[in-house]
């Protein structure tokens, strides 16, 4: 074998991306994970492996999605984009994921489930009831026990947000489907979890917590699929 394949070789071994990202399944414990990913090596590409179901449908457990380093967030973000960031007051190696919903001086509010951005209602439709397979080793939440053994039922709704379509998962009416108007502070962004009744985010204002808005300067990644 030449020198030069060795090379390669070695290269692709060591080519192997941690991040940590936040595993809201086990309630407040951080998980080490590993991805191999050959081609984060040249450019600004980063793979992580998903451990957690607060991205769910858009980024399921066990997949390692490839995400690109944000160089300008202020320039290269729009809303529904889904970001990787920091929370450096909580873990700062740790990457957690969420579609950033509105920009500074932006109103949010919630009602009934349904998404209001500076009073305008995002446009919003129920796309079906998914049953999935209940599996010891994955926290899952239900609307309600099925008569199916082992099977869990949620709601699957579709969102538009500057013309940007993605399906969100709803439980039941939960604490959080229901906010006051939220004005987006100067320098931050008001980020959800596409599964709504199973994510920690910018509708839990208390950032000790795990919610609170992020600043845009800790936004360190984008997913672009």
């Amino acid at each position: 074998m030449t020198n030069f394949f060795k090379t390669i070789i070695i290269l692709l071994l060591f080519q192997i991306n941690f991040s940590n990202l936040y595993a809201q399944n086990n309630m407040d414990k951080f998980t080490l994970e590993n991805c191999v990913c050959p081609q984060c090596f040249f450019g600004n590409k980063r793979m992580f492996k998903i451990i957690s179901e607060d991205m769910n449908p858009a980024l399921k457990i066990g997949t390692c999605p490839v995400f690109e380093r944000v160089l300008n967030p202020k320039k290269d973000l729009i809303q529904g984009d889904i970001i990787g960031f920091l929370k450096p007051k909580i873990d700062k190696n740790t990457i957690w994921t969420k579609r950033l919903i509105a920009f500074e001086n932006q109103t949010v509010q919630l009602i009934d489930g349904k998404l209001i951005i500076d009073e305008i209602p995002i446009k919003t439709e129920f796309v079906k009831l998914e049953k999935i397979p209940l599996e010891p080793d994955i926290y899952r939440r239900c609307i309600q026990p099925s008569d199916e053994i082992n099977i869990c039922e949620r709601e699957v709704y579709s969102e538009i947000l500057k013309n940007k379509k993605y399906y969100v998962l709803n439980i039941n009416n939960g604490p959080y489907d229901n906010t006051s108007k939220i004005t987006v502070e100067k320098g931050k962004v008001f980020v959800m979890g596409d599964h709504r009744d199973n994510s920690l985010d910018s509708r839990m204002l208390d950032p000790s917590k795990g919610g609170g808005m992020i600043p845009i300067k800790d936004i360190k990644y984008i997913y672009r699929n």
